[in-house]
């Protein structure tokens, strides 16, 4: 694992509710994440081209010392091994 690698992504967050306040209900949330191409090293082409598919999946690891861990995803893979290719979602590039 190269510890010194940086995806350089950029992100914002969106939480959908009346006035995004603690005592609400949330309807929902908006996440974007922009990773440039560039920073994706070890790929067979510098960009996908039009209608290329990757196999994707989005995972979200939280340690806290002492803490139990907790781990989300975009495509769950349903057993301890989350680099299980099939379970994940298809992104298709268009224009």
């Amino acid at each position: 694992m190269d510890l010194s690698w940086s995806s350089r992504a950029r992100h914002a967050v969106h939480v959908d509710a009346p006035l995004n306040d603690s005592r609400d209900v949330d309807r929902g949330w908006t996440a974007e994440l922009a990773i440039p191409f560039a920073a994706l090293t070890g790929m067979p082409r510098p960009r996908p081209q039009r209608a290329d598919r990757w196999r994707f999946n989005l995972y979200r690891l939280r340690q806290a010392l002492g803490q139990p861990g907790e781990g989300q995803a975009y495509a769950p893979p349903m057993m301890g091994d989350f680099h299980d290719l099939d379970r994940f979602a298809t992104l298709r590039f268009d224009d």
